[in-house]
C-alpha cells in the first residue's frame, strides 16, 4: 500500500504488516536482507496502510487496529491512540507540513494536527467537504490537500481556510484507491 525509502532502507507497508530491506550496494546486483515487522510487538499490526518518514528521522505508521506508531531515529516505538482528546484505533494516512507539524486522517473523522494544542481537529463543521479521507499530502507553498472521494481539500496551513475543487460537477469520476497518490517537486 505503501514505499519510503528511510535510513538507508527501503520500507514497505501492507495488509500483511511492514517489512524494511536493506541493501549493501547496488540494489539491482547486492545482496539485500529483509526485516519482517510483522511480528514486531508495535509494528505488528497486519494492516499497515502507509509509512510515513519526517524530517526528524521518525518513521510512522499508519494501521488499522493499533493507532498511529512512531519508530523514532533509535528504532523505539511510540503508539499513539489519540489527537485532541478523540480516540482512534485506525489511521489511513500521514504527512507532515513544512512547518514540521504532523497530520493524519482516519477513517470517518477527519483530520488531525498532532503538534496543535488548540483546532487539531478538522470536520465537515470545520470546512472538510467530507470526512472520509483518501490520502493527505502537504506542499512546500503551505498547503495540506486532502484526497476524497471526489475531489481535493486544500487547507491553507497558515490561515486554517479551505478550498474544495470538486471533481464530481467537472464530469470526472475519480473514485481514488487508499495512499494511491504521487508528489513531485
Amino acid at each position: 500500500l505503501s514505499i519510503e525509502f528511510c535510513r538507508g532502507k527501503l520500507w514497505c507497508a501492507t495488509l500483511g504488516g511492514a517489512m524494511s530491506i536493506s541493501f549493501s550496494g547496488n540494489p539491482l546486483t547486492a545482496p539485500f536482507v529483509v526485516q519482517d515487522f510483522s511480528n514486531d510487538a508495535y509494528a505488528g499490526s497486519r494492516f499497515i496502510y502507509q509509512l510515513f518518514a519526517d524530517s526528524k528521522d521518525n518513521l510512522w505508521f499508519a494501521t488499522d487496529g493499533m493507532g498511529l506508531l512512531k519508530m523514532d531515529a533509535s528504532g523505539k516505538f511510540h503508539k499513539f491512540l489519540n489527537a485532541c482528546s478523540h480516540p482512534f484505533k485506525t489511521v489511513y494516512s500521514v504527512t507532515e507540513d513544512r512547518n514540521g507539524d504532523i497530520w493524519i486522517s482516519t477513517p470517518a473523522d477527519g483530520i488531525f494536527n498532532l503538534h496543535a494544542s488548540e483546532n487539531c481537529h478538522y470536520t465537515i463543521q470545520s470546512g472538510l467537504q467530507h470526512q472520509e479521507i483518501v490520502a493527505l499530502f502537504s506542499s512546500p507553498d503551505g498547503y495540506l490537500h486532502i484526497l476524497m472521494p471526489d475531489g481535493i481539500n486544500a487547507l491553507n496551513i497558515d490561515d486554517r481556510t479551505f478550498r474544495y475543487f470538486d471533481f464530481s460537477s467537472s464530469g470526472i469520476t475519480l473514485d481514488p484507491n487508499l495512499n494511491a497518490l504521487t508528489t513531485s517537486e
